[in-house]
């Protein structure tokens, strides 16, 4: 390969989404240093894509405008779907633009509304397309990009016709370099990861059982990752000084969190639920009630794993949780084989890269 090679990353919203793609670029960027590739990841403009692209080396940004799907039942949402048909149509345009610009030979995309006009505008102008899904029921923007891909890869088994099982894409720093990391063994440790915009609903819902049964802090050890997005609730986690207020996790962090609690409180995305599994993590699990991915995500660990699923939807659903932090007071994990983690990590992400390679080469 001795001509200049440039691929384009599009997908993003969460960082479920987004920090595999990252992960994925810095792995494709050490397995192929002696080969000429130019990087670029197309996202929107102040948004968490954008923010960890600016943190990789020798990847370009590209901001592009995207609509998206809300489905929370309201009369602004509604006119806010409206309006983003518009949105959406001028991203294509852009995506045109740009995708000829640089003269880009291949478009991986893993989901996220914003991949979209990336991989229709791909699909115009003949270019090769792969794609990730990752959730256990392909949501509407995978479903829509995997008719114009070349390939499809998943994260769990038999999710879209003609697609190749790789499993997540994980990071390969969430393997602590300190590997003696101790639990506290007099109390089971909770993670409430719960980072997302969504999520809320979650905290109130805790801190209102805090507040009810002060047992429930006493009696566990509690770390909190709020995320950028549920700041407000620190100073009422604050509080209590029993617990860890975690505001952002990288990688790294997130892998010493996941080694060093039992059981966590979470939503339902589906790289959360893979990476908190494989660290032995117990999950109590309150899928967003408005995205059937999520619950469908849910379901499956519960009936493979026998995780806990709250249905939000529900009236008395704190009290739920309430019962299930409780029927886990004893609740101590295995401690996981990290080698085991880091081989699972390096096969998956090892599929997708040889397949990205051998298009690049052949194109």
């Amino acid at each position: 390969m001795n001509e200049i090679k440039k691929i384009a990353f599009a997908g993003g919203s969460t960082g479920g989404h987004v920090m595999p793609l990252v992960s994925l670029i810095q792995w494709l960027q050490d397995s192929a240093k002696d080969q000429k590739i130019e990087y670029f990841r197309f996202g929107e403009n102040h948004s968490l894509e954008k923010t960890q692209a600016n943190m990789l080396s020798q990847v370009q940004f590209i901001s592009i405008s995207s609509g998206k799907l809300r489905r929370k039942p309201s009369f602004k949402e509604f006119i806010q779907n409206i309006l983003d048909i518009f949105k959406f149509i001028w991203g294509i345009f852009q995506s045109l633009y740009f995708l000829s610009r640089f003269h880009i030979q291949l478009i991986f995309s893993k989901w996220g509304f914003v991949s979209l006009p990336v991989v229709i505008a791909g699909w115009l102008l003949r270019i090769p397309i792969l794609v990730h899904e990752s959730d256990s029921k392909p949501g509407i923007s995978t479903r829509i990009a995997s008719k114009f891909a070349t390939k499809i890869f998943t994260g769990f088994e038999n999710v879209l016709p003609n697609a190749e099982y790789t499993g997540q894409i994980l990071s390969s720093e969430l393997i602590p370099k300190i590997q003696n990391i101790q639990s506290d063994v007099s109390s089971t440790q909770i993670l409430v990861n719960c980072g997302s915009l969504w999520s809320a609903s979650v905290h109130t819902a805790l801190l209102s059982l805090f507040a009810q049964y002060p047992e429930l802090v006493k009696n566990f050890s509690w770390t909190v990752l709020l995320g950028k997005l549920n700041l407000d609730f620190k100073k009422e986690y604050e509080k209590y000084p029993e617990i860890r207020v975690v505001e952002f996790a990288d990688q790294v962090l997130m892998g010493s969190l996941y080694l060093s609690n039992d059981v966590s409180i979470c939503r339902a995305g589906s790289t959360s639920l893979v990476e908190q599994h494989i660290f032995g993590l117990k999950q109590i699990i309150v899928p967003i009630p408005w995205t059937h991915d999520q619950s469908k995500n849910a379901q499956y660990f519960a009936s493979n794993y026998q995780d806990i699923i709250i249905d939000q939807q529900q009236v008395d659903w704190s009290s739920k949780l309430y019962q299930s932090i409780i029927s886990l007071q004893s609740f101590k994990k295995n401690r996981p084989e990290l080698s085991k983690i880091s081989q699972q990590i390096q096969e998956g992400k090892q599929k997708i890269i040889q397949t990205i390679l051998f298009t690049l080469t052949h194109k």
